[in-house]
């Protein structure tokens, strides 16, 4: 059997912070997705195909790390609003030990026991499920958020982490009223509210399209476009609003005065 002929590894979705360096480069950011021979790295900071270098990652503060050997197999530029920039990484020369604890990883990510095992720590802590998170490292609330449920999605919401925000927009279980609620966090960074708009479903809905308009993190020109769609007493409401950008405010007056001069 040739290489093309073997099945792929099995990838799973896995957010977890990782350091990749070689002699001239340096990346330090969160994977897409991981599989036992290797992982996509969300980053926009790139290095050629065949770069090798070490990486280093930990699944949690208790577990030892991972200190791996990795070559670049692919690279995904920037610019491209379909696909995530980043880099393709191979595993290089896996003890049998690390093999192992990579099978553990992605499997326990496939049958969700890596998410019961957070939920647990939280049910037996004397900690509410707000002040738990607080105290998780990012990549585990991450995790988390996949597959969070009413109440987590609230709680990770609440927590405001902009990287758990972005991977929340891709669990089934989020609804209109948790994408309000996050839009109604002004820190909400531009990169979350431009995924926000990507997915058409949330801003079919009147108060969402509204609070995107209005959010001060939202990129001018989605927001000059997405005001279009407004009904007359929001474009009117946004024309008045000092809050938002005077760009904004200008065309929302505009728009407001041609649609009265056609009724």
């Amino acid at each position: 059997m040739n290489s093309r002929d073997q099945p792929r590894p099995h990838r799973v979705a896995i957010p977890i912070l990782v350091s990749f360096s070689s002699a001239s480069f340096a990346a330090r950011d969160f994977t897409l997705n991981l599989s036992e021979g290797g992982m996509f790295l969300n980053t926009e900071t790139l290095c050629s195909v065949g770069t090798r270098g070490t990486m280093t990652f930990r699944v949690s503060s208790f577990d030892d790390p991972f200190t791996l050997q990795a070559e670049v197999v692919r690279t995904a530029p920037t610019g491209d609003p379909d696909k995530p920039a980043g880099l393709g990484l191979k595993f290089l020369e896996l003890t049998e030990q690390d093999a192992e604890r990579l099978r553990e990883l992605v499997g326990g990510t496939r049958d969700g026991s890596v998410v019961r095992a957070i939920r647990r720590s939280i049910q037996e802590g004397t900690r509410t499920l707000e002040q738990e998170l607080r105290r998780r490292p990012a990549d585990q609330k991450m995790m988390l958020a996949l597959h969070a449920r009413d109440k987590e999605i609230t709680a990770l919401i609440r927590d405001g982490n902009p990287s758990v925000a972005a991977r929340l927009l891709e669990c089934p279980r989020l609804t209109i009223i948790h994408v309000q609620s996050m839009m109604r966090n002004m820190s909400l960074p531009t990169q979350v509210l431009s995924l926000i708009r990507k997915n058409r479903k949330w801003l079919l809905n009147e108060e969402a399209r509204w609070l995107f308009c209005v959010h001060i993190n939202a990129m001018v020109s989605e927001v000059l476009s997405e005001m279009q769609l407004l009904p007359a007493p929001r474009l009117a409401a946004l024309a008045c609003n000092l809050q938002v950008r005077t760009a904004i405010r200008s065309r929302a007056l505009a728009l407001s005065k041609s649609r009265g001069g056609r009724s």
